[in-house]
Order: C-alpha cells, then sequence, then structure tokens
C-alpha cells in the first residue's frame, strides 16, 4: 500500500505540469511556491561526491519535500522526504546510504549530496514540493556520470 501510494504521489507530480515544465506554481494564489534546482546539469566521473543546490520559495510551516530521482528509461523513485520538523526519511533506493539532504529553512534553500557515484546515477534529479493539496517540482538537475568526465 505504501508503494502504491508513493507511485501515485510521484505521477501526481508529473502530471499537475508536465516533466518539462518549468517550475510549476498555483497561479494567482498567495500560497505559490518557487522551486529551483542548480546547477542545470552536471557531469562527474564515477567514485566522485557531486551536490545539487535548491531554492524553495514560499514554503511556510506546513509543507513535504521530496527529492526524486528520474533515470533516462523514465522510472521515477522518491528518494528522500523531508519534513517541517527537519527529519528526513531515506527511501529504500540504491541512494540510500550515498545520499545526504539538508534544507535551511531560514535561508530557504538545501543542498542535495551524491556519495561515490556511479554510472546507474545518471539521470534527472528533482526537489517536489506538497503544500496545501498542491504539487510544486522544479525542472530539475541532469546528472550524468561517465569515466569521459575527466578527459579533456
Amino acid at each position: 500500500m505504501k508503494k502504491m501510494m508513493m507511485f501515485l504521489l510521484v505521477s501526481v507530480f508529473f502530471l499537475v505540469g508536465g516533466i518539462t515544465g518549468s517550475t510549476a506554481q498555483k497561479k494567482g494564489s498567495k500560497a505559490s511556491v518557487g522551486v529551483v534546482t542548480t546547477p542545470k546539469s552536471i557531469l562527474a566521473e564515477p567514485g566522485t561526491t557531486v551536490n545539487i543546490t535548491f531554492y524553495v520559495q514560499g514554503l511556510g510551516t506546513d509543507y513535504s519535500l521530496y527529492v526524486i530521482h528520474a533515470t533516462p528509461e523514465g522510472k521515477l523513485e522518491i528518494l528522500a522526504v523531508l519534513k517541517p520538523n527537519g527529519s528526513v526519511e531515506y527511501r529504500d533506493t540504491p541512494f540510500k546510504y550515498r545520499l545526504s539532504v539538508v534544507y535551511r529553512h531560514n535561508f530557504e534553500s538545501g543542498v542535495i549530496t551524491i556519495f561515490s557515484t556511479r554510472k546507474e546515477d545518471s539521470g534527472t534529479f528533482y526537489v517536489g514540493v506538497q503544500k496545501d493539496n498542491m504539487f510544486y517540482y522544479s525542472e530539475g538537475t541532469q546528472l550524468t556520470v561517465s569515466s569521459e568526465a575527466g578527459r579533456n
């Protein structure tokens, strides 16, 4: 049941505004949330550590923040869920022990760190927010892990 709910939640994220859309926001609402990840793309060698920074505006105090990975084949998985109390729930994925997510509410920003990157980590990383029965998400950061990354 929990996996079905997770699948439905991830599906809703991408059906609300389309995966290629920009930051999704509820138009005409004071409760709009803006979500941005930077950089747009990262090219990394296997075994390295990468950082993705994210910024969230209009979050308030009642929300759930999700870190989502989309593989090049289109598989979606929630990697972590952050709650307003500061707790982080890491999901049982191949990233579980190689992922750190920190969000600083006062600065409206956070960092996703992926340690010991692997080729299979390649894909797009999104930050999504559930607030007031709406879903908002970033455009995402494309990660490519390749042994060709360090060659000139």
